[in-house]
């Protein structure tokens, strides 16, 4: 089991929608702390493409995207949250970059 690291944009995110945070964080805790590397069809994950390749992307309840990013080497590797997004959002985001 591997531990993740949030960016202070994500805490905020979460501190200001207090009743979606359990959900999402567990959610979190389960795909990328105990199944970081597996594949299961529960954690809907990817890599992303192009200029965005290295950041993968995991659907979590409420229609909310988390950005991350794999970090560190093994056995340490662990996930470095970047944000978490709506679904138009980070739709919105990708199209942007």
């Amino acid at each position: 089991m591997t531990e993740y690291e949030m960016s202070e944009k994500s805490k905020k995110y979460l501190a200001r929608n207090k009743s979606i945070k359990n959900a999402i964080l567990t959610k979190i805790r389960y795909c990328l702390e105990d199944h970081l590397f597996e594949v299961l069809k529960e954690c809907d994950k990817h890599e992303l493409k192009g200029d965005l390749k290295g950041l993968w992307r995991l659907k979590v309840p409420y229609r909310r995207v988390v950005v991350y990013e794999p970090i560190g080497v093994r056995p340490n590797r662990h996930a470095k949250i970047y944000f978490i997004k709506t679904e138009e959002e980070y739709h919105n985001w990708l199209n942007s970059a």
